[in-house]
């Protein structure tokens, strides 16, 4: 199963919880149906793909956070990116088969920012993990807010950027 991003998503993560092996194959998302949620995991056995942007709105009384698992890799498109508003933790984890996203499987798995796409952070810390690789590309990973950026690819390269 495969999740997809994007402004044409029809699907709806109705209470929040979606359960493997749920049809359709392939879930496709809006990002504004998931922004009134305080956090967000996204968990696929396969790909999960970024086709759009998405903003997560400011949050000034609580810490929110934003995980999203792919057992394969999580793929960006051309001009595609996440801006993590105020008060947001970004874990990105390719190679996860497993609830716990720390578990990656080595040469499984990599995050690729396509183009000129992005991930963008303020003031809470920023976590990227694959199991092989981390391409940027012509893109960006960064935060304006003073947020920690975490970058490993367990057994590939991190591709920081041309």
């Amino acid at each position: 199963n495969s999740i997809t991003i994007s402004d044409d998503g029809t699907g709806s993560p109705g209470s929040g919880n979606i359960l493997p092996g749920s049809t359709p194959t392939t879930l496709s998302l809006s990002p504004e149906s998931l922004n009134s949620f305080a956090n967000i995991t996204l968990r696929s056995s396969g790909t999960i793909d970024i086709a759009s942007a998405w903003t997560l709105p400011d949050r000034d009384s609580v810490t929110s956070a934003l995980m999203l698992q792919a057992a394969t890799d999580i793929r960006f498109a051309q001009t595609a990116f996440i801006k993590a508003g105020k008060g947001w933790s970004v874990t990105l984890a390719a190679g996860n088969t497993s609830a716990d996203p720390s578990l990656i499987t080595p040469g499984i798995g990599s995050i690729l920012l396509n183009g000129s796409s992005g991930i963008y952070g303020m003031d809470q810390p920023m976590t990227l993990m694959a199991g092989k690789d981390v391409i940027v590309g012509r893109g960006a990973i960064r935060t304006t807010g003073g947020g920690p950026i975490s970058v490993t690819a367990v057994s590939g390269n991190i591709n920081a950027g041309q």
